[in-house]
């Protein structure tokens, strides 16, 4: 029987109960659907709020707590995130050259964590240990051929569960547009608030998340955005099949499971121009694609979707709870089983 080791420095926690959950999913998936067939275990690090020192600490600890796993015989350690405890599952495969190493890159462990020259050297390195690269998205995929020199051999999204996102029978609109993600400039949450203001209190808003602009978000009167923090799945699913749209302009995505989710739960989403989004959005069908990047291209595309009558409403809800089948986290751990050597 195969044993598989799974990795990660994003898992869910008290604190951040929404972060990483996509990681924790998998490894759950992947655990019922290998039984009889593979051993999967999990080294995770909760996300916790730490300052710079303690983010030193916890990483430091993590590598105290993992040496135990040297003496341990996989064969497949799969990572996810590459920076930085790809590096301790590199020297675990020179140790044991047999082990198969897999690495799911999400996105900015591709770009910003890269950024000096010595990380890149390094990671350029110790990425040649790595047997299988994966990327979540076809940009995500490009970006790790120029900042690697090493394209990714699959592309697959980390999985929504559609058991956990799906549409709620009755349940009524509480709000006309939600955001859900992290509260960074990065992530549109600045362009949100100018579709607020577009319409003022004629429509309801609704945030979901924390981060570092939660004073931005505190100080908005006209109208008052409500915001809600650190939710569970469920809740959060709830929050989605209450909200009419989602609302979406992140600057930067490697896949941007919330679209998915969102139209798991009959809400379709109004989204970015960028591949990575744009890519999975039928504009005018299941959901709607801003021209631009401006505030005032989602003002003007939220205002469109605002416009459709109840009948078109109900057509573009029925489009997007169908879409997305290749995201459904089944699919997904499956086609991970065979990238391991599990057959079925």
């Amino acid at each position: 029987m195969k044993r598989i080791l799974i990795v990660s420095n994003m898992y869910p926690s008290a604190e951040k109960p929404y972060s990483g959950v996509f990681v924790k999913n998998q490894y759950e998936c992947l655990k019922t659907l290998a039984e009889g067939r593979a051993q999967v275990d999990l080294f995770a690090m909760p996300r916790k709020f730490t300052g710079p020192v303690g983010t030193i600490a916890k990483y430091v600890a993590a590598v105290l707590r993992f040496l135990p796993r040297f003496f341990a015989r996989y064969d497949v350690i799969h990572v996810h995130y590459f920076v930085p405890l790809f590096f301790v599952a590199w020297v675990y495969g020179l140790l044991r050259p047999r082990t198969r190493i897999v690495v799911t890159f999400h996105g900015t462990d591709a770009s910003v964590k890269l950024r000096k020259p010595l990380m890149r050297g390094l990671a350029r390195r110790a990425i040649r240990r790595a047997d299988v690269v994966i990327a979540v998205g076809e940009d995500l995929a490009d970006n790790l051929e120029q900042n690697l020199g090493r394209g990714a051999d699959f592309v697959l999204p980390a999985g929504v569960d559609r058991s956990m996102f799906y549409r709620e029978p009755g349940a009524a609109k509480r709000w006309d547009f939600v955001f859900v993600g992290s509260f960074l400039e990065r992530k549109g949450l600045l362009e949100f608030l100018a579709v607020a203001e577009g319409f003022g209190n004629d429509r309801r808003f609704c945030a979901v998340g924390s981060g570092p602009l939660e004073s931005v978000i505190a100080a908005h009167r006209e109208p008052e955005v409500e915001v809600q923090a650190n939710l569970t799945q469920d809740e959060i699913r709830g929050v989605m099949n209450q909200s009419r749209f989602l609302l979406f302009p992140s600057h930067q995505e490697a896949y941007g499971l919330v679209v998915t989710e969102a139209m798991y739960c009959g809400t379709p989403p109004i989204v970015s121009p960028i591949e990575s989004l744009a890519g999975r959005v039928d504009h005018g069908r299941n959901g709607f694609v801003s021209a631009g990047m401006a505030a005032d291209d989602f003002v003007a595309a939220a205002r469109v979707a605002d416009g459709l009558s109840e009948r078109e409403y109900a057509a573009m809800s029925a489009a997007a709870e169908a879409s997305g089948a290749e995201a459904a986290l089944e699919s997904v751990c499956r086609r991970l089983l065979a990238i391991y050597g599990v057959s079925d």
